[in-house]
């Protein structure tokens, strides 16, 4: 306490989900859906302070929920949207007297193009 710490942290999450989606064909071109998933998150964090560097990666369980739409422009293409909420245990990493921690929990929003076969 007191004194001053100069210190560098990165990090990157990588995830993969499992669980059900739930689909409601709203129109003939407009699907509804609902997903809860179980996450695996591996954060891969590194922290440099002076000379000292360190790095750690791990696995984070976490859960996330979603709700979106998928307007289709033909029989297979389409526009998908989505916003949730994804909860992900925090990381932490520690170096000499210093240590982190990073929450990843946050909201979440996709964009994106749906395929249908």
């Amino acid at each position: 306490s007191g004194r001053r710490i100069c210190a560098r942290l990165s990090s990157d999450l990588y995830q993969i989900g499992i669980g059900p989606k739930l689909t409601w064909r709203a129109h003939d071109r407009i699907d509804l859906f609902g997903s809860v998933e179980a996450l695996c998150s591996f954060s891969h964090l590194e922290a440099e302070s002076g000379d000292r560097r360190r790095t750690e990666t791990e696995c984070l369980p976490g859960v996330g929920a979603r709700l979106g739409l998928v307007a289709y422009l033909t029989d297979n293409i389409g526009l998908q949207i989505d916003a949730g909420y994804e909860w992900v245990d925090e990381a932490d990493v520690s170096l000499g007297g210093v240590r982190a921690e990073v929450h990843y929990s946050s909201f979440v929003t996709t964009v994106g193009i749906a395929l249908r076969f």
